[in-house]
Parts: C-alpha cells; structure tokens; sequence
C-alpha cells in the first residue's frame, strides 16, 4: 500500500514539474502602457447621465422598498443601504459622473503587473 502511495506521489510530483516547465519566460523589458488622458464631459453629456444614474437609482430604492415589504429585509437594514446608495449616487455626482480609475489596484487582464522595486 505504501509503495502505491509513493508512486502515486511521484507521479504527481512529476506532472507537476513538467507544466510548471511549459510556462513561458518573463520578459525582463515590458513596454509600459500609457495611462488615458482625462477626460471631461460636456454639460449635455452631464445631463443624460445624470437622469440616467438617477433612474437606476431609483430601480435599486424600489428593489430595496420590495424587500422589506415582502419581509426579507428589516427596515433599519434597508434604510442603511438607501442611505449608502444615496451617498454612493453623490460621490458619482461631484466627480462628473466619469467613472473613478482604480490606480494600485489589480492590473486589467490586458496588461501586465509591473515588477516591484524596494526603493
């Protein structure tokens, strides 16, 4: 039974080896990716996101409103998160309704992380 064991073991060990092999190499020299310039958005632009926001806004509230009604949610919870998607509705607003960039967080799938320096 042991001997089954340490062959099975090897086998995998083995697998294992062989696929970690067929990974390509890093490249050390990456092309760097410029960054998008920022944009701004026209008042009429503005405007049509605005109502856009606001109706999605308001589908949301009736969502919530629905939950309590039909008792899956207690009404101190639904008033926490209408109160968070009230404040999430005017962060959205004060930045121009231009969606946020997320610098330092996880790469998008196109790009590739940079190396890390202890600088």
């Amino acid at each position: 039974m042991k001997k089954w064991t340490l062959i099975v073991l090897a086998g995998i060990m083995m697998a294992t080896a062989s696929f970690t092999s067929l990974s390509p190499p890093v490249q050390a020299a990456e092309e760097k990716v410029p960054a998008p310039a920022e944009k701004s958005l026209t008042d009429a632009q503005k405007t049509e996101l605005e109502a856009m926001h606001k109706d999605a806004l308001q589908r949301e509230k009736d969502i919530i409103h629905k939950y309590v009604e039909y008792g899956v949610m207690t009404k101190d919870t639904a008033d926490m998160i209408l109160e968070h998607m009230d404040k999430r509705f005017e962060k959205v607003k004060a930045n121009g309704y231009i969606p946020p960039r997320h610098f330092g967080k996880l790469p998008m799938p196109h790009q590739k992380p940079e190396p890390r320096t202890n600088d």
